[in-house]
């Protein structure tokens, strides 16, 4: 039986936790205002093309081990834009292991972060350039991108042929058991051509 000492108690961790996820959410949109921070991603990559943010390098200076530690901040300010714009990460569950790809004056990079014994924040520069990387000015206008109206477009379609083809007569575990089957075969397809790139990443980071 809780107390009103307990319940009291209660009320307060609840308090301080929201007070404490506001005060990081204020943290990520100071980051995300402008380019400052990217700007200096794009000068310490010059140097260093694949860091987390725990490194420490031999020319490091005292802003860079400062700016390391919100590599998280900028992780978690794509992250917001991402999932509002039918991005989504790369995830590699086996070695948890999630990123997503942004692109910054024509140059990508890949910001994720490590799960192993902590959570790790790192960046790396790709060297590929596709259409799976988001423009970084985007997050920084919350730009609603064509790309994302497209999708609403056909996702919508996609959600009216399911309709009409349940009332045309096939069962509704059928169409489940479909639709899952062809996620799925495009999960292969995807993990398979991830596999390599996850690979060559953790062999830079264990």
């Amino acid at each position: 039986m809780q107390t009103a000492d307990n319940k009291t108690r209660l009320h307060e961790i609840i308090e301080q936790d929201k007070k404490n996820k506001q005060e990081r959410l204020n943290r990520v949109k100071e980051l995300m205002k402008d380019f400052s921070f990217m700007i200096w991603i794009e000068n310490f990559a010059n140097r260093h093309p694949s860091f987390r943010d725990n490194d420490v390098f031999d020319d490091c200076t005292k802003e860079d081990l400062i700016n390391l530690k919100k590599l998280g901040l900028l992780f978690e300010g794509i992250e917001i834009y991402a999932k509002n714009n039918y991005y989504y990460s790369q995830y590699d569950g086996f070695n948890d292991i999630e990123y997503y790809r942004i692109k910054f004056n024509n140059i990508g990079y890949e910001i994720g972060k490590i799960v192993n014994q902590g959570i790790y924040y790192f960046c790396e520069k790709s060297k590929d350039l596709d259409n799976c990387f988001i423009e970084f000015s985007d997050i920084i206008m919350n730009n609603n991108t064509k790309r994302k109206e497209e999708i609403k477009e056909k996702l919508n379609y996609l959600k009216q042929y399911i309709k009409l083809c349940y009332e045309e007569g096939i069962p509704l575990e059928a169409l489940k058991e479909t639709t899952d089957g062809a996620l799925w075969d495009i999960k292969d397809i995807i993990n398979q051509n991830e596999r390599i790139k996850i690979l060559k990443k953790n062999s830079l980071y264990h």
